[in-house]
C-alpha cells in the first residue's frame, strides 16, 4: 500500500493544498476559502485537480495548518 496523504494550509486569503505520495510532494494547488462548512472530503472533489479524480479522498490522511484558528474548528 502506498503512503498517500493530503495537506491543507489555511491562509488569510486562500487555501493552499498539497498531495503527497511516498513522502514526495506530487501536486499543489490553491483555492478560495470555502463558503460553507464541509464535513467530508468527498464533497471537495470538485475543487481538486483532475489528476486526483480517481482517489478515494475520504480514505486519505488529512493534515491541516492554519493562521486562522477559527477555520480549523470543524476538525475538533
Amino acid at each position: 500500500m502506498q503512503n498517500k496523504y493530503l495537506c491543507l494550509a489555511i491562509g488569510n486569503s486562500r487555501l493552499h493544498w498539497a498531495f503527497f505520495q511516498e513522502d514526495k510532494l506530487e501536486l499543489t494547488w490553491n483555492t478560495q476559502h470555502l463558503s460553507q462548512l464541509v464535513t467530508d472530503l468527498e464533497s471537495l472533489q470538485a475543487i481538486f485537480p483532475a489528476e486526483l479524480s480517481n482517489l478515494a479522498l475520504s480514505s486519505l490522511p488529512f493534515y491541516i495548518a492554519s493562521v486562522l484558528p477559527l477555520h480549523t474548528n470543524f476538525c475538533h
